[in-house]
């Protein structure tokens, strides 16, 4: 969560992702999907270019991150919401001192920040990217979280069970105030988000893509996510060569790995997609 606040770019919790989880009772790897969807409205006709998929009002999904973080929570956390969001809410309140990073990033999203307004008040303070060392502040973000903590609190108190109380900030954000704010602020803006897409979300538990490389079991997201699948298909083609006698970053190796992942994407742009909308061999891909 604090690094969602730290590095915005990256992690967020209004980002979407997916985890992978080993469960040292069960022993059994889990994964959890929290890739949020694109809204029921963007249909193929409702892009003119490829930038309204990329950047804009249209090209948003809904935010799966903070969904995923509350099922994580319920489903093998001990701490409440209010303590696992301590250190995020303190950093946006506060600030923290933008680092080298940070200040390559916003440098290089300058110009696509400064198409929207809300974003630039934060970001570029002044119209300007912030000095590296220079406190960035996301009081906003901070007042984000402390409402979805008192959803938690006001739950607790009224002597709901700590997963109950969990999905009262759950429900806050996707069903409650802060889902119909966001559509709002969508609507007025051209977006394509309703309160249904947010209501409809739901981050799922699911079995991960696994596969076997020279002993070792490798695990990780089925699709929509593709970078598991991709790497797992990338492995099992160098299954069969031993790269160890080619040498590190030896040119036979690097030539190798370039032709076997060539090989890899040229199926997994095809194939890898959401699976509510069409069947992906994920089977046949690791075979």
């Amino acid at each position: 969560a604090t690094l969602g606040v730290v590095e915005p770019s990256r992690s967020q919790l209004s980002g979407v992702g997916f985890i992978t989880l080993y469960d040292a009772k069960t022993k059994e790897v889990v994964s959890l999907n929290m890739a949020g969807a694109t809204p029921i409205a963007a249909k193929p006709g409702a892009f003119k270019n490829r930038r309204d998929q990329e950047v804009g009002y249209l090209s948003g999904v809904v935010p799966g991150n903070f969904g995923g973080l509350v099922h994580l929570l319920d489903e093998y956390g001990k701490l409440s919401l209010g303590e696992t969001l301590e250190s995020a809410i303190h950093y946006a309140e506060s600030g923290y001192p933008l680092d080298s990073y940070g200040y390559a990033v916003l440098s290089k999203v300058k110009a696509s920040l400064e198409i929207f307004p809300t974003s630039a008040q934060v970001f570029l303070p002044n119209g300007e990217v912030p000095k590296e060392g220079d406190l960035l502040v996301q009081k906003n973000l901070a007042k984000t979280m402390k409402r979805l903590v008192a959803a938690e609190q006001a739950a607790l108190k009224s002597g709901k069970s700590r997963k109950e109380a969990l999905m009262a900030a759950y429900d806050l954000f996707y069903k409650g105030d802060l889902a119909r704010e966001m559509a709002a602020f969508y609507k007025e803006n051209g977006g394509l988000f309703t309160e249904k897409d947010f209501a409809d979300f739901q981050p799922t538990w699911e079995k991960p893509v696994h596969t076997n490389f020279k002993g070792y079991d490798v695990y990780s997201n089925h699709a929509p996510s593709r970078g598991g699948i991709q790497t797992m298909m990338i492995l099992n083609l160098l299954e069969p060569f031993d790269v160890k006698k080619m040498g590190h970053n030896s040119g036979e190796y690097l030539h190798l790995l370039a032709e076997a992942i060539k090989l890899v994407n040229a199926d997994i742009y095809k194939y890898i997609g959401d699976p509510k909308f069409g069947n992906i061999p994920v089977d046949g891909l690791l075979s």
